[in-house]
């Protein structure tokens, strides 16, 4: 016959599972807590945090060294500057020489930096904005492009046709004669002898009903150049003078 089957006997309680049942000391779970945090140190040394998709990350910002008083921030910053000019990077250097200059804002050498590289960023730029003053003329925006050509000159203070060809737009195609007017008047100032700016006076003076002044450009005109060809179509326009300019009776 088949022998009887075996009981089981209940299983007697381990004495892990005694001591799982039983409350854990804190300064017990402290300590485990800390040796888990040296050991994923010990891993990943110094891993930042990755941001969130809801929080992009930031850029990083290089804010004065604790401790660091004023001179040696100074120093940092000028040395800073100087370097990010010698890399061609002028609008950076402006930056740097900026934010020297709003801490010792009395200091006439550091003023003088920021002036410089001031301009060494416009001249960078000149090309630039050549390019889209040209872009603009073709689209048919005449004010902008007006502006874009002053900005030019801005880097290039010495050439006085930046200006002129700002002064033509706005005389041919912009509504804006006062503006025309003074970019003429800069551009004489840079070169007297700028035909194309008493050409552009004439026209703006003649279209104000400024026969006097008008006139006098004109002159002008013909003395730097007797046979431009604008000299004949201005002349008609404004035609003769009349008594009262004869006799200086009237205003310009």
């Amino acid at each position: 016959p088949p022998p009887p089957p075996r009981v089981m006997s209940p299983p007697t309680s381990s004495p892990m599972t005694q001591t799982a049942s039983q409350p854990i000391d804190p300064a017990v779970r402290q300590r485990a807590l800390e040796t888990m945090r040296r050991r994923l140190t010990s891993v990943v040394p110094g891993s930042p945090k990755r941001p969130t998709p809801s929080t992009p990350a930031q850029p990083a910002v290089n804010p004065a060294p604790r401790g660091e008083d004023r001179e040696a921030r100074l120093a940092r910053i000028l040395a800073d500057g100087e370097e990010a000019q010698k890399r061609g990077d002028f609008e950076k250097a402006l930056e740097h020489f900026r934010n020297a200059l709003a801490i010792a804002k009395d200091d006439d050498a550091i003023q003088n930096r920021v002036n410089a590289v001031d301009q060494l960023l416009k001249a960078q730029k000149t090309s630039t904005y050549i390019e889209k003053a040209r872009d603009a003329m073709r689209e048919g925006k005449a004010e902008i492009a007006a502006t874009m050509w002053e900005k030019a000159w801005e880097g290039r203070p010495t050439d006085a046709a930046l200006l002129v060809n700002a002064a033509e737009v706005l005389a041919k195609w912009g509504n804006n004669r006062g503006k025309a007017k003074e970019l003429a008047q800069r551009a004489l100032a840079v070169d007297p002898k700028a035909v194309k700016a008493h050409v552009v006076l004439a026209q703006v003076f003649t279209a104000g009903g400024l026969k006097a002044s008008a006139r006098s450009a004109i002159d002008a005109i013909a003395r730097l150049e007797p046979d431009n060809p604008a000299l004949k179509e201005l002349r008609e326009k404004l035609g003769p003078p009349s008594l009262a300019e004869q006799l200086g009776l009237r205003g310009r």
